[in-house]
This record gives structure tokens, C-alpha cells and sequence, in this order.
């Protein structure tokens, strides 16, 4: 990387392979069980370390290698106080390891000469990490090389400005990291509220009405209540740019549909999946992830379209029921202790067709429903605004982070 800016005096723009020893990762084989039993080497891989931004102390990992496994793959023992940086697929994974580790592949790790403070490299790596992704030699599996670490340079001041430096970003980011948690507690706290009332709601009509099922609240059972069609039906390969709109899991959260990367196919592949279709204002439920069942509605900007595999959609008779009373149930604790009673599967807990049609929620008369649907979606506006509030001080505060870090390497810090 070429001089971004002009640095103050005693500052040098450095390539990092003359201020660190630059080493990769490897995986021993994973079919030799001398390689892994009773392993005592922490191996590390980027599903170990923190979230993007975030720097991270390590001294344990998920999986452990033996020194023959160590000695048997491109694994190296690294020394206490490494730079780990994540540099394959989810790039920008950054830690310091307490006690010596190794990685796997998906690492580039940095051993600091005398002159550079590894801290100082951590925080300059994450802010720098924009440039670094662009490094990556793939529009589809993105990986930055270890070449183009060994030319890339940062702007490197002396060791006592560094540790300065590092001092001043370690205050401020506490002060900062704690607002931070304090606007999470926010929104875990209107989330936790909206759930208790969605619950005491349906508890409440439970007792007065009593249950009967999700079908009773359709026309037709097995046409109105279907999942997704199978894998092989519908593969990523056939998505297209333009066409029919798909509804995957990724657009379903509670009580909100995600309306971003919405993916589509031909008309021609809609056709051929029908069964599978979906309207605006139809219920669509996830069969799979944690935590199970998530719903919401389908906007009116997606007229029509095609369900994925592990979805379910609903569609409601209006003679019988208002849909986002129906929403509602779904998401209460009455219907996701019957999805987590009742799923499938020993790794990935699914939930079946034949559970969410014969789901037992409180159907009372249509009136009482249109009562619910009012007083529900009064605490849900309420409960939008503290999470919108929050959450615009959560992007204000990440800004000023990187503002800050901007500024730190400029040397006006």
C-alpha cells in the first residue's frame, strides 16, 4: 500500500514484513487421530476470536492438536504476544495470545520486532481493515495473501509514542465499549419486554378461550399451511438478479421481516414451485435456527413469490382470523415451547410441518383478536422507538470508535 497521508515528524510508513516476521496456518489431517486425541496445542480458528473491531485476548480454543500434528502440517508454535489476524473468509478477526497457540489456515500472524508494540499493530490492522479487504485476490471466497501483507504498509511512529498511543486508545474505548453495553441492555431489554407481553397475552386468552389449532384458523390445511420445497429443488446457483422474489431465513426475524438481499428466479422456476408460493400479508415461519419458529409477515412490496426450504407459510382466512393476531401467537412462548418440545434432529433442531399445522394457540372470536392485534401493536411501537433510539447511538458511538482510530494513526491523537 502506497503513503494514504502525510505522517508528522519521527513518524515512518513501514511495510510490515520489515517491522514483523509474517506466518501463516495449516490444519493437520484430520483423519489421523494422533493429530487431535488428547491434543494439548490450542489451534485456533477464526470462529474462536471475537467480532470484527473488536481485539481480543486468547489462551484456549475449541479444538487442540498434538506437537506430532503440529510437526505434521503447516502449523506453526507461536510465541506469546502474537498479532492473529483472520485473513480468509471473515477477514478482520484480530487477537493477542496469552500463552503460545497455533492456527489454521485462515490466519496471517504477526511477530513484532523489538521497535513495534503489538498492540499498537492490532489496533493499526483494525483500522485499516477497509484496505486490508481489498487486498483479497477473490470476488467469491475472499482471502488477503501473505504477499500482499509483506507489501502492505502502516504508519509507524516511535516505541514510546506507540505504547502512548495504545495507552489513550485503551481509556477511550472503555468509556466507549461501556456505552455501548449499556444501549445493548437497551434493546435486550425492550426485546425481553415485548416477549413478556406477547406472553402474558396469550396466557391471559388461553385461559378464557382455550386452544385449538394453527389449521383452524385456515381455509385449507394443506394448502394454505406449506413449507419450502426440497434442497435440490431450488439451488443458489439458479438464483438471477431480476424476477421472482424468494423469501429465505435471513429475511425472517421476530415479529420483522428483513427486507435486504432479497434474491429471486425465473418465472419459468416460480412455475414449477407454486406449491410453494407466497402472497403479500401471508405468515412465514422459519423451520430452522435458533431460537426456532421466528415469524413475521410478508410485505405488501412482495406481491408474490417462492418459499425456501426449512420455511413454512400461513395463510390466514379472514372469516376466521386476523393474520397478525396469528403473527402474534407464533411468536409468544405458548407457540415456541411447542416448536422446542417437539422439533427434530440431534445437531441442527428442525421443526416439522405436521407440529406448526397442529400448533395450539387461543383463537377467540374476531373482535377480541382485532382488541389483541391493537393493544400488542401499541407496545411493539413503543417498543420500535427505544430500540430505534438505541440503536442510532449504538452507529454514533462505532463512528466516533472509528474516528478515533482514524485520527490515532494520523498522529492528532
Amino acid at each position: 500500500m502506497s503513503e494514504l497521508y502525510k505522517l508528522p515528524a519521527g513518524w515512518e510508513w513501514k511495510k510490515l514484513d520489515s517491522i514483523s516476521s509474517i506466518v501463516g496456518g495449516g490444519t493437520p489431517k484430520r483423519n489421523i487421530q494422533e493429530y487431535w486425541e488428547n491434543g494439548s496445542i490450542v489451534w485456533l480458528s477464526p470462529t474462536d476470536l471475537g467480532n470484527i473491531g473488536e481485539i481480543i485476548k486468547v489462551s484456549s480454543s475449541k479444538d487442540m492438536i498434538t506437537k506430532l500434528g503440529l510437526d505434521k502440517s503447516s502449523a506453526r508454535l507461536l510465541p506469546i504476544g502474537t498479532v492473529l489476524y483472520s485473513s480468509r473468509a471473515t477477514i478482520g478477526k484480530i487477537a493477542i495470545n496469552e500463552i503460545k497457540v497455533s492456527t489454521n489456515q485462515g490466519f496471517t500472524n504477526f511477530i513484532c520486532s523489538d521497535g513495534l508494540y503489538n498492540y499498537y499493530l492490532a489496533y493499526c490492522l483494525s483500522n485499516f481493515t477497509s484496505e486490508i479487504v481489498s487486498l483479497s485476490n477473490s470476488t467469491t471466497f475472499k482471502e488477503v495473501s501473505k504477499s500482499s501483507f509483506k507489501s502492505f504498509s502502516i504508519p509507524l511512529p516511535p516505541l514510546a509514542e506507540q505504547k502512548r498511543i495504545v495507552a489513550k486508545l485503551d481509556s477511550l474505548f472503555e468509556k466507549i465499549d461501556k456505552a455501548i453495553e449499556l444501549h445493548q441492555q437497551n434493546i435486550t431489554n425492550a426485546n425481553t419486554l415485548m416477549a413478556s407481553t406477547l406472553d402474558k397475552t396469550f396466557k391471559k386468552l388461553e385461559g378464557e378461550y382455550g386452544n385449538k389449532t394453527l389449521s383452524d384458523s385456515v381455509g385449507n390445511p394443506k394448502k394454505d399451511i406449506v413449507d419450502g420445497p426440497f434442497g435440490s429443488n431450488l439451488k443458489a446457483p439458479e438464483y438471477i438478479q431480476k424476477g421472482v422474489p424468494i423469501i429465505r431465513i435471513q429475511n425472517i426475524q421476530r415479529l420483522e421481516f428483513i427486507n435486504k438481499d432479497i434474491k429471486f428466479v425465473s418465472e419459468k422456476k416460480a412455475e414449477f414451485l407454486k406449491r410453494h408460493s407466497f402472497i403479500a400479508s401471508d405468515i412465514v415461519i422459519t423451520k430452522l435456527g435458533e431460537p426456532l419458529g421466528k415469524s413475521c409477515i410478508v410485505p405488501d412490496n412482495l406481491e408474490r413469490g417462492i418459499i425456501v426450504a426449512d420455511i413454512i407459510r400461513v395463510r390466514v382466512d379472514s372469516s376466521k382470523s386476523k393474520n397478525k393476531y396469528i403473527m402474534y401467537a407464533i411468536n409468544s412462548a405458548i407457540a415456541i415451547n411447542q416448536f422446542s418440545e417437539n422439533s427434530m434432529g440431534s445437531t441442527r433442531q428442525r421443526v416439522k410441518l405436521s407440529i406448526v399445522r397442529d400448533l395450539k394457540i387461543p383463537l377467540p372470536p374476531l373482535p377480541i383478536q382485532q382488541q389483541t392485534v391493537e393493544y400488542l401493536d401499541s407496545i411493539a411501537t413503543k417498543v420500535d422507538k427505544i430500540k430505534q433510539l438505541n440503536e442510532q447511538k449504538l452507529e454514533n458511538l462505532k463512528a466516533l470508535k472509528a474516528s478515533i482510530l482514524d485520527k490515532a494513526f494520523r498522529g492528532e491523537l
